[in-house]
């Protein structure tokens, strides 16, 4: 099972720290950075530079967004991730937890990585928030 650690916003290469909640504001564009490791040993995990990872997220029409993450630093440290959301879709996902697919060797070929002949997931739980500004300021 893959473990995920948020990373920093201005996170460069060795030089990052862990942080336990993104928020972020509808309706405004935003990133997440984060670390990919094997739950078990904690160790950060590196997989095959042709990997790929996707992330679901829940909506709050109880349908899901499915997200391909990028490599933040490739080659040089392929346990960093990246993911970028549009103001829609800031708006559109309810936050909190979300899961990861990851094709460790990137021998998938399909949009949702299931034919991968190494897949592994995880969940990030309580990792995002989303800021609701109610009321007259």
């Amino acid at each position: 099972m893959l473990k995920i650690k948020l990373i920093n916003e201005q996170a460069t290469l060795n030089n990052f720290k862990y942080f336990d909640n993104k928020e972020y504001i509808a309706n405004f564009p935003f990133t997440i950075k984060f670390q990919v490791q094997d739950s078990e040993s904690i160790q950060r995990l590196i997989p095959s530079a042709s990997a790929k990872l996707n992330c679901i997220f829940q909506k709050r029409d109880s349908g899901e967004l499915s997200k391909a993450a990028s490599f933040l630093f490739n080659p040089d440290d392929r346990s960093l991730w990246t993911i970028s959301f549009s103001a829609t879709e800031s708006n559109d996902i309810v936050g909190s937890n979300f899961q990861v697919i990851l094709d460790f060797n990137g021998s998938s070929t399909l949009p949702d990585l299931s034919d991968s002949t190494d897949l592994r997931s995880g969940m990030a739980y309580n990792v995002i928030s989303k800021v609701q500004f109610d009321g007259e300021c």
